[in-house]
């Protein structure tokens, strides 16, 4: 038998999905949605951070200031109106952006040590492809998988505090060590670290699975359009 995964457990069916909270933010325009665009983009923040610190900048104020700088660009040209279930994923949107954004960046660059003036390329400039070769966003799905986890991680984390199912979560905690899988408890420690019988580990384990199964999907669902496409995404994000 093959090493237990996160998301091995099968059975139960994928959560109705919506087509994210951008859609009622774009049919709202309250001080209520702009929050919730904030809310989302901070969720986002660190994956678009990483990939602009490992390759544009090594300063991290600069980071933070041209990561800033792409999210107000969304957001001033009204980035909405520009989503829908069947224009893909959210992911994908997010992704494209950033790259015509970093290439935007590079042209602005060049054409200063030129002496010429800047040029806005739109998101719809066949130069995607130029960008995707010349500056790329390695990296940007596997810390988008990162920051999904450590999300669904800290929900977990909560829900087994307010369930009183602690024990659940430091057994989960102990077998799959976040970015240490090398540290994995096998279940005898864990059964002798948190002093409870030995079959327990398995059943708090395989809750614990399953429970964090059901979480990711609820975040993935919060951009993805529909079931399938979250069907999809997961299979995308975690092969």
């Amino acid at each position: 038998m093959g090493k237990e995964t996160i998301f091995s457990t099968t059975g139960g069916g994928f959560p109705t999905t919506r087509w994210t909270r951008l859609l009622q933010i774009r049919e709202s325009g309250t001080a209520r949605s702009r929050e919730q665009v904030q809310v989302l983009f901070s969720i986002y923040w660190p994956v678009v951070r990483g990939v602009i610190f490992r390759q544009w900048t090594r300063d991290p104020e600069e980071a933070d200031d041209l990561t800033q700088e792409f999210f107000l660009s969304l957001l001033e040209r009204d980035f909405s109106k520009d989503l829908a279930p069947d224009k893909g994923r959210f992911r994908h949107f997010i992704k494209a952006a950033l790259k015509h954004f970093l290439l935007n960046r590079r042209r602005d660059e060049r054409r200063l040590k030129r002496g010429g003036g800047a040029r806005v390329v739109s998101i719809d400039d066949p130069a995607v492809a130029e960008v995707a070769a010349e500056q790329g966003v390695e990296g940007f799905d596997r810390d988008w998988a990162r920051c999904l986890l450590k999300a669904a991680v800290d929900r977990l984390r909560e829900f087994c505090a307010a369930s009183d199912r602690r024990k659940h979560f430091e057994a989960f905690q102990l077998h799959y060590p976040p970015d240490r899988p090398e540290e994995a408890l096998p279940y005898p420690q864990i059964a002798e670290r948190l002093a409870i019988p030995y079959h327990d580990v398995g059943n708090y384990l395989k809750w614990a699975r399953a429970k964090m199964r059901e979480i990711v999907l609820e975040l993935i669902a919060e951009y993805a359009g529909g079931a399938e496409a979250a069907r999809r995404e997961l299979e995308d994000l975690f092969p």
